[in-house]
């Protein structure tokens, strides 16, 4: 693709996690009627990101093999290459290793480096530059890089850190790669070990941890005192109801915000068409304490039943989150959210089992309504409503900020794209975007339509994007518009500055 004077067009993706490496994906399937150079910016964990680098295999993919294909054509595409290059045969149902998913990532990296005019720059972008329409300077260390559209697909935000204790030797703030960070402690003279936070990455730190020293005690401390919901026997149905056809429907009826109360309704009725109770579900199942994860394990085929509605959402989420009005907005996070990503994000069946083993002889306890930590030299001193619990060490599990502003006092990257006004805060989480383009908006540009924000960066608007899925999917609208921009464009001597 070249301009008026046949100046060939560039293309940066910041990031090579799965979203970058899906943007990769749709530039490499046009490339054969585009005349592109792409410029790949990482420095680490190429195609894998930090959910999928090397690490030990106790660690397991949260979704069967059959939903993680990034081949938007076949979607049984990892499953069939378990088959032919890891001979891992009948797969779809099962949970495998991350760093498995990690190596298939990697492979496809490889055939997409065959097909396409890709520059890798493993550096680490500082800044960013808008020096005309369509045409900007990304910088790193030592160089700059004129480009015409950019991906922002740098991955997770920095870790939270609520209890003040980043840079304590004891406390591992970021615990992955799990295998290289925990090891070294887990030889040493170490009998209680507390994990903050109960969610998935808890989880791969306890699978971790109990598998490799099984004398040490851990500690699951944070604001519940509960774990994700058991992953039922997943069943997918039509849906009649939560489908685009019925809010199409009922924004050209009645206007561009649907009630809240509407799609509970809608909710409903698409469980009892499948004939379970989903109020009964919601108040019953979804506890994840141990009495509840035994309760899950009663009724896995209702749970399957309510948890394959709700992974059926994953395309319409965002246009269900754009439709809600900024009240009921809050009203569902407040009232539903963190049961409702309990039952989006469940634990495998394994995992949870693991949980109740370790729960009977005392080798794992859970503590909710955690006050504060003190660090007290070389051991952790945490205050609970009736009790004070003494650690060796602490593993942070709280995952990342959503905050951007908070998350930018540890990435300078980010600061410096806020500091210019580059990008604007969401209040819900990530930066704005327009939906579903992906392009930035500015308040001092406007909206940048060949400046694309993917992943966690778009979390306030794209509402539940944690799921390879979606990401892979909202990589194909947002390349297919900035193409319609960056064809228009005829820039002046594209080049390394």
């Amino acid at each position: 693709m070249k301009g008026g004077n046949d100046v060939e067009k560039k293309v940066a993706i910041i990031g090579l996690g799965v979203s970058g490496l899906s943007v990769l994906r749709e530039y490499i399937c046009a490339q054969e009627h585009e005349d592109l150079e792409i410029i790949v910016f990482d420095e680490e964990n190429l195609g894998t990101g930090l959910p999928y680098q090397k690490d030990d295999k106790s660690l397991l993919l949260n979704q069967t093999s059959a939903t993680m294909s990034m081949d938007p054509i076949n979607p049984l595409g990892f499953v069939d290459w378990l088959d032919e290059t890891l001979e891992i045969q009948d797969a779809s149902g099962h949970h495998i290793p991350r760093t498995i998913y990690g190596q298939y990532l990697r492979d496809y990296l490889n055939k997409l480096i065959q097909k396409g005019n890709i520059t890798f720059v493993p550096k680490k972008v500082s800044d960013l530059t808008i020096i005309g329409e369509n045409e900007y300077k990304v910088s790193c260390k030592n160089d700059s890089y004129k480009v015409n559209a950019i991906h922002l697909c740098t991955g997770h935000f920095p870790y939270k850190d609520p209890y003040g204790l980043k840079g304590k030797t004891e406390y591992i703030h970021q615990p992955y790669p799990v295998e290289s960070r925990l090891f070294p402690l887990l030889g040493k003279d170490v009998n209680r070990l507390a994990i903050v936070g109960t969610g998935l990455t808890a989880l791969d730190i306890m699978l971790y941890v109990s598998k490799t020293n099984k004398d040490i005690q851990i500690h699951f401390i944070s604001l519940d005192g509960a774990f994700t919901s058991v992953r039922g026997n997943i069943v997918f149905s039509k849906l009649h109801y939560l489908n685009k056809e019925n809010i199409s429907n009922y924004i050209d009826s009645y206007g561009d915000f649907i009630p809240l109360n509407q799609y509970i309704e809608w909710l409903m009725l698409e469980g009892e068409s499948n004939g379970i109770d989903v109020r009964e579900i919601w108040q019953n199942l979804g506890g994840g304490t141990p009495k509840g994860i035994e309760m899950d394990f009663r009724f896995l085929n209702e749970l399957g039943i309510f948890q394959g509605i709700i992974h059926q959402l994953d395309d319409i989420l965002p246009l269900i989150w754009d439709s809600l009005t900024n009240d009921d907005r809050n009203t569902f996070l407040r009232m539903y959210g963190g049961k409702w990503h309990k039952f989006r994000s469940p634990m495998p069946q394994k995992t949870a089992k693991k949980i109740l083993e370790l729960c009977a002889d005392e080798s794992i306890i859970l503590h909710k309504n955690i006050q504060s930590i003190n660090y007290i030299g070389n051991s952790f001193e945490i205050n609970l409503p009736t009790e004070q619990l003494h650690v060796e060490y602490i593993v942070n599990a709280t995952g990342p900020e959503t905050d951007v502003e908070k998350a930018k006092l540890q990435d300078p990257f980010l600061f410096s794209l806020l500091n210019k006004r580059i990008v604007e805060k969401q209040m819900y989480g990530g930066i704005e975007v327009e939906w579903p383009s992906q392009s930035v908006y500015s308040s001092k540009y406007g909206v940048l339509n060949t400046l694309k924000a993917h992943g966690q960066l778009v979390g306030g608007i794209q509402y539940g994007n944690n799921s390879m899925g979606m990401l892979s999917r909202s990589a194909v609208m947002a390349v297919e518009h900035a193409f319609k921009f960056i064809k228009e464009e005829e820039t002046n001597g594209i080049k390394n500055i």
